[in-house]
């Protein structure tokens, strides 16, 4: 019989745009923002932990879609897209490597340094910051038939570098929004990214009964959208009635701060209104 001991168990996890509760290393800022007139950031590594730990910080592409389900995953194949808008190619990341003692901070810089020309527009990568713990040597007992292992866990956050080239403009179309009642009560939203950049906002979705006018649900986020998606957004039916008639009002504005205000688009908030009955 092999009987682990787990000495220390921390949560593999990716931000979206979550900080997990038991993060090792704090991050500032969550997102790094670059424009062509500066070609640099610089972002803040802190060791909140009571022991010295590896942080390596590698660089991939990715970005947000939607499958035909209306699920929402993060596309990491597409190498066609690659080709055209991934960052990594063009972007230095420095030290990738570091050891941090407790409480300890370290400053990671990141430069852009275009191969060749780049078209205006925005250009992006997503990086992780992994940690551990120090190597220490593995300890091992044995009492009769059973083996006791001390394990260390990495610890794995998130997050994104956006690189805006020159001129970038912004938009969003967003279609009519539907319900469907299967398992959930469901709305689904196709959205399109305009121009020459992804668009990032704010969503707000309330649904209202629509003779009492009380508020049944609501949803907010950070809204991120690249290309084309079908959003889904699920509810679930205990809040709806059979029978009634609800409205949905979704509005999505363009008021991002971390966005540098020179190339921030600001325009009037889109709203859209569904009107539908639960079968």
């Amino acid at each position: 019989m092999i009987r682990l001991n787990l000495n220390l168990l921390s949560l593999l996890c990716c931000m979206a745009l979550a900080v997990p509760a038991v993060a090792q290393i704090d991050v500032a800022p969550t997102s790094m923002v670059i424009t062509s007139d500066t070609r640099n950031g610089v972002m803040l590594l802190r060791n909140v932990s009571n022991e010295e730990r590896e942080v390596e910080v590698n660089a991939f592409f990715a970005y947000p879609a939607t499958d035909s389900a209306g699920t929402m995953y993060m596309e990491k194949l597409d190498s066609v897209t690659a080709l055209q808008y991934s960052l990594i190619p063009h972007l230095r990341v420095f030290p990738r490597r570091l050891v941090l003692p407790p409480n300890a901070e370290q400053n990671i810089k990141f430069l852009v340094t275009p191969k060749g020309t780049l078209n205006n527009g925005t250009y992006w990568a997503r990086f992780s910051i992994k940690s551990k713990p120090t190597a220490k040597p593995i300890e091992r007992q044995m009492t009769g038939d059973s083996v006791a292992i001390a394990m260390q866990f990495i610890v794995e956050r998130v997050s994104g570098v956006v690189y805006l080239n020159n001129t970038v403009n912004i938009g969003l179309e967003v279609g009519q929004p539907q319900a469907r009642r299967d398992s959930m009560m469901r709305v689904f939203i196709p959205m399109e990214a305009k121009g020459n950049s992804p668009f990032w906002g704010n969503m707000n979705m309330t649904i209202k009964d629509a003779e009492t006018d009380s508020v049944v649900a609501e949803h907010f986020e950070l809204l991120a959208v690249y290309f084309s998606m079908n959003r889904r957004f699920d509810f679930a039916l205990a809040k709806f009635s059979s029978g009634k008639r609800y409205i949905a009002e979704l509005k999505i504005d363009s008021e991002r701060t971390e966005i540098p205000e020179k190339v921030r688009k600001t325009f009037a908030a889109i709203e859209k209104r569904l009107e539908f009955i639960v079968p």
